[in-house]
This record gives structure tokens, C-alpha cells and sequence, in this order.
């Protein structure tokens, strides 16, 4: 019964969640015996003996108790198991309705060559993943993480996270809710390069949950980041600065700030990062203000097709100068719906519309994403748009 539940629930399971649980039909036919003829009935004999005697009761729900805390020890081992809980790619509609109909098929009686189609309709889904881009080209993705910064870089086989998002006061953070969610959609296993542009909780929140979810090569952090936390990780740790530069896959990497430790603030030390190809380039600058931007236009600062507005689209960046000197095609805000400093501010997405850059906004567009080609970019997704619902706006 519980091997059919697993395979009847997988396509909802796999399509809502991303993940599929292996262990699940033998943890359920341990627990829920044991809950229904054990545990449940002795709490229920406890209630009663407890109306007559509290020292009776006592007794008997600490016998319930006792026998709880060690079945859970069992079932926490086996959520532990190394294919305890399977990641899989976010399957296409085609794949989602092969699914459902290959798992119908598996669980009504039948013969074993209907099995075998069934296992084989099944297939598509589990193993089908979006191919990554190709050798010199790249994909960025802009997450919707409201008031907060997350960005994904993927090359034909490196992957680079640029910011993880903010945490909450709740414990949760975005790494766990939007980013591993994201990455293991897109059949992500594994993360190159995280880099944290500067200590702001918008912009490393999710370190935590990222570094847990996601085996991570190395980390390279702004000057401010503290790295308490970091200490006992093993992880190749270095400081962005600028010059610093590395290609993969035909897609060039370039460090172009912070120059020194000389900005006394942190938003002014934020990594910005410069990816190119011979198609386009896309330029991510963190929380910069008027004083990096200044240093970054006097340094050569040279033009860009896709910009990552600074600072959430505040007052204190996108000067002038800097907006003229990117000549962007798109600039990209990444802004919490009605967050309460009002970005982006009005005057500032009029500054990057003059010279004729479309503006996209997470909290109007959701999660903005580009493939850089060989030979031009292409129109970007925009998943709001694509993915509509009753009550969005």
C-alpha cells in the first residue's frame, strides 16, 4: 500500500515540490503501525487513567513517550540515508502528463509489459533536464527574492550564485525558499562560485541555507562581509578586487571593484561583477553608491547590455555619469513589492530610461532571466509574465 501511495503521489510530489522522497514507503510502514497500534492508543489509555489518577496517567504517557522518542530515532536516521530525499528538475507539461499516466498505469492491476511502459513514460520526467547553455554563452537569472539581491550565472558547466537574499525574522531565509528551489530546477547539483558582494542581510541572508542545500566549491566575499560563520567550512575563501578576472567555458569573468579598503561605507564596497561574451555582457554591482560609481567611471567603466541597478533602484546610486557610461539595454531592479523606502525611486528609473534601457522590476516581472548567445541576447523571460495566476496584478 505504501509503495503504490509513493508512485500515485510522485508526478504531485515531483511538480510541486521539486523532490521525491525513496525512503518514504519504508519509513510509513514502520510509523504508521507503530502510531496506530502503540503510540496512539497509549495516549489515549493515558488521558483516560489520567481523569482517575494523575500519577496513573503520568505512567502510562510516559511509556508512550519512551517508545516515541526512540521510533523517532530510527526514522530521523532514515531521513539522514544518502537517496533519503531525490532532487529533481521542474518536469514540462508534456513530462508532467507522461508522468501522472505512467504512474496511473503503474499502480492499476495489470501485467508486467504494461509495467514496463509505464516505467518507461515515467522516465522522461526523472531524468530530463534543461540543457545548460553552450560553450560561450551564458544564462543569468535575476530571482524574485523581494527586498534583497539573488542572482544565478550559468555557463556549459560551471554555475556562479551572486547573492543569496535576505533572511527573515521568522528563521527561514531566501537560499532555502527561492534559491535551491531554482537551482535544483534547472538539474543545478553543484555551485562553482558564491559570491557576497558586502555584509547587508538583503544581500547574504541565505548563505546559510545555501552552503547546507548545495555543495559550493568556493565563496568570494566583499570587504565587509563577516566571516564567522565561514571559519570552519571548507571552502576556497578569497576578497573581490578588482582586476581579478577567470573565463569558463568561453564566458569571461571580471572583478571590477572594490580597487582597495578604502570605502567608508558598506554599500560602497560591494563586488561588481562584469560577465562577457562576444554576444553581450551583463554587469551585477551589489549595493554600489555615487562614491564607487564615480571611482568605477573614472577607472574606464566601459558599456554593458544587461545592468543589475544598484542599490534596489536608490536615490544614493545610479548617477548620471554612470547610467551614461553603460549605455545598457536593459537595466534590472530587484525591489520588494511596496517596500517601505519606495524603490525604485521614480526619478531613478527615468534616469535609465532616457538613454533608452528597458526596465524590468522583480516585484512587477518576478524572476528575470536572459540567455546570452554567441551571436545577441535574447528577449528575457520574465516569470510573471509566463506563469500567470487569478490574483496577480
Amino acid at each position: 500500500m505504501q509503495l503504490v501511495m509513493t508512485i500515485g503521489l510522485a508526478p504531485l510530489l515531483i511538480t510541486v515540490f521539486g523532490s521525491l522522497s525513496l525512503v518514504s514507503p519504508l519509513a510509513n510502514a514502520l510509523a504508521v503501525p507503530f502510531f496506530t497500534l502503540v503510540v496512539v492508543p497509549l495516549v489515549l489509555l493515558g488521558a483516560l487513567a489520567a481523569t482517575l489518577s494523575v500519577s496513573a496517567g503520568a505512567v502510562v504517557l510516559s511509556a508512550a513517550a519512551f517508545l516515541l522518542e526512540h521510533c523517532w530515532g530510527i526514522l530521523q536516521w532514515m531521513s539522514e540515508l544518502p537517496l533519503a530525499v531525490v532532487q529533481l528538475p521542474a518536469p514540462t507539461p508534456l513530462l508532467q502528463l507522461a508522468l501522472v499516466c505512467g504512474a496511473m498505469l503503474w499502480v492499476i492491476p495489470g501485467i508486467w509489459p504494461m509495467k514496463l511502459f509505464a516505467a518507461l513514460l515515467c522516465l522522461p520526467a526523472l531524468l530530463k533536464a534543461p540543457a545548460p547553455p553552450a560553450h560561450g554563452e551564458f544564462f543569468l537569472a535575476v530571482l524574485d527574492v523581494g527586498q534583497g539581491l539573488a542572482s544565478v550565472i550559468q555557463t556549459r558547466s560551471h554555475v556562479l550564485v551572486y547573492d543569496t537574499g535576505p533572511a527573515f525574522r521568522s528563521g527561514r531565509d531566501t537560499g532555502e525558499l527561492v534559491l535551491l528551489p531554482f537551482l535544483r530546477s534547472r538539474g543545478i547539483r553543484q555551485i562553482d562560485l558564491l559570491i557576497v558582494s558586502h555584509d547587508d542581510l538583503d544581500h547574504r541572508g541565505g548563505v546559510g541555507s545555501l552552503l547546507q542545500g548545495m555543495p559550493v566549491r568556493a565563496i568570494m566575499l566583499g570587504p565587509s562581509v563577516r566571516t564567522e560563520g565561514l571559519r570552519d567550512l571548507p571552502l576556497v575563501r578569497q576578497l573581490c578586487r578588482r582586476g581579478l578576472g577567470w573565463s569558463w567555458d568561453g564566458v569571461h569573468f571580471e572583478m571590477q571593484h572594490p580597487a582597495g579598503l578604502d570605502f567608508e561605507r558598506d554599500n560602497d564596497s560591494s563586488c561588481v561583477l562584469r560577465v562577457a561574451t562576444a554576444g553581450g555582457s551583463a554587469l551585477l554591482t551589489g549595493d554600489i553608491e555615487r562614491l564607487a560609481e564615480a571611482r568605477l567611471v573614472a577607472d574606464g567603466l566601459g558599456p554593458s547590455d544587461i545592468v543589475v541597478v544598484p542599490h534596489h533602484g536608490s536615490r544614493s546610486s545610479s548617477t548620471r555619469g554612470f547610467v551614461d557610461a553603460l549605455h545598457a539595454r536593459w537595466a534590472i531592479v530587484s525591489a520588494g513589492y511596496r517596500n517601505r523606502w519606495g524603490m525604485p525611486r521614480p526619478d531613478v528609473m527615468q534616469r535609465w530610461r532616457y538613454p533608452g534601457a528597458q526596465l524590468l522590476v522583480t516585484s512587477e516581472h518576478g524572476a528575470i532571466q536572459f540567455e546570452v548567445g554567441t551571436y545577441g541576447i535574447s528577449a528575457p523571460l520574465c516569470h510573471r509574465n509566463q506563469h500567470r495566476h487569478y490574483w496577480s496584478r
